[in-house]
């Protein structure tokens, strides 16, 4: 395929994930494995890690976030992911896409939505069941990332064993701004690992300390 007309299919695709795409996808577009390699040699490409690709115009801001996505997507356009991610962004990596708190993943951390938990030396995987009303997509602008919500995410964290401070200031952020509240944490605590009540008394001793 000439570089033009292989730079424009992949375009089709990377232009809806933040200048992002994966060999997968470069496949069903039509581009042969020799195609990537050309292009990643003339710099038109830059692989992220295995088997995601940047164009030129990616958004570097997130990279590790779209990359770790797109990681998990494999062959899926995007115009067919509709609204069932293979994995959505959670804990500390949802944290820090909705700015609460000062948490900072130590690597990109993921929660399944199906399939078995593969091992990723460099990505964090959970399998727990997630309901829809668990994670939204997250426009930042190049791209729609699929997220865990303010509250289910607070909660993720106090089960992961984060700092109680860093959770606490999480909290009051998320009020402050409207996008959580004493009754959405609540309702994400008591679905997380089902009829917990432990979780559920851990959840509003927390609330009460970050009040």
């Amino acid at each position: 395929m000439q570089r033009s007309e292989a730079l424009g299919a992949l375009l089709e695709a990377a232009s809806e994930q933040g200048g992002y795409v994966t060999s997968g996808q470069a496949t069903r577009l039509g581009l042969a494995r020799d195609d990537i390699a050309r292009l990643t040699a003339s710099n038109d490409l830059r692989r992220v890690r295995r088997g995601v690709f940047a164009m030129r115009h990616a958004d570097q801001r997130h990279e590790d976030e779209i990359a770790t996505w797109l990681r998990f997507e494999r062959d899926r356009l995007p115009w067919e992911q509709a609204n069932e991610p293979t994995a959505v962004l959670s804990h500390a990596s949802a944290a820090a896409l909705h700015s609460l708190g000062t948490i900072i993943p130590a690597r990109p951390v993921v929660t399944l939505t199906r399939g078995r938990p593969p091992h990723i030396a460099d990505i964090e995987v959970h399998r727990v069941p997630l309901r829809r009303e668990d994670w939204n997509w997250l426009d930042l602008g190049s791209v729609k990332l699929p997220v865990t919500t303010p509250s289910r995410t607070i909660v993720d964290l106090l089960l992961d064993g984060q700092e109680p401070s860093y959770i606490e200031r999480a909290v009051a952020e998320a009020r402050r701004r409207g996008t959580a509240d004493h009754a959405s944490i609540m309702d994400a605590a008591r679905h997380r690992k089902g009829p917990s009540g432990a979780l559920e008394r851990r959840t509003t001793a927390l609330l009460e300390q970050a009040a």
